[in-house]
């Protein structure tokens, strides 16, 4: 029999926020990363690193984003659209993108 734990809502987001705010932290450590004092061997694998959890942490993102989004979990509090309101509640400018 196939041990199945089963988490309420409460649980959930407890293990969620955690994670989020290891993230945040993480992101802080790496922030502080002075990478000119790095030799190009530790910058590459910084680098290479870097770009794996970013891949890992898009993959994430997009499969909780698409699930947010193809429940219209958005549309809420009126908004026009899932991006309008995710850039409003993130504080997102839309001039940031170039």
């Amino acid at each position: 029999m196939a041990d199945e734990r089963k988490f309420d809502t409460f649980d959930i987001m407890t293990v969620m926020g955690i994670g989020v705010e290891r993230l945040a932290e993480a992101i802080d450590d790496l922030a502080a990363l002075d990478s000119d004092t790095l030799d190009d061997a530790e910058l590459r694998e910084v680098v290479v690193e870097l770009q794996r959890q970013r891949a890992r942490l898009g993959a994430v993102a997009a499969r909780v984003v698409g699930r947010w989004d193809g429940r219209a979990v958005w549309s809420g509090d009126q908004s026009r659209s899932a991006a309008h309101r995710l850039a409003r509640d993130t504080r997102f400018r839309w001039r940031w993108l170039g």
